[in-house]
């Protein structure tokens, strides 16, 4: 098993925050898999969201020894999404 971690960032956008969501990635090669235990999905509803929100939906000392992705996607209430990725 892994460590504690903790994700403390600020996201923000000049328009209100409608959704932020994402998780860890397991990284196979270029593909990384999808590993649901380890997803969040927030409603934000503000112009700035925390990610030390998120911080009890990952339990990230439960993941298996590996190496991973934390990967998040914002979208604000325009329609206009930014993922970590792009």
């Amino acid at each position: 098993m892994g460590s504690s971690f903790s994700v403390s960032e600020t996201v923000s956008s000049d328009s209100l925050i409608a959704k932020a969501y994402g998780g860890i990635y397991k990284a196979e090669g270029s593909d990384c898999e999808y590993d649901d235990r380890f997803a969040f999905t927030r409603e934000a509803g503000r112009k700035s969201f925390n990610l030390s929100a998120i911080d009890n939906d990952i339990v990230f000392n439960e993941l298996p020894v590996g190496e991973y992705e934390y990967r998040l996607t914002v979208t604000d209430v325009t329609g206009y999404t930014k993922g970590s990725t792009d």
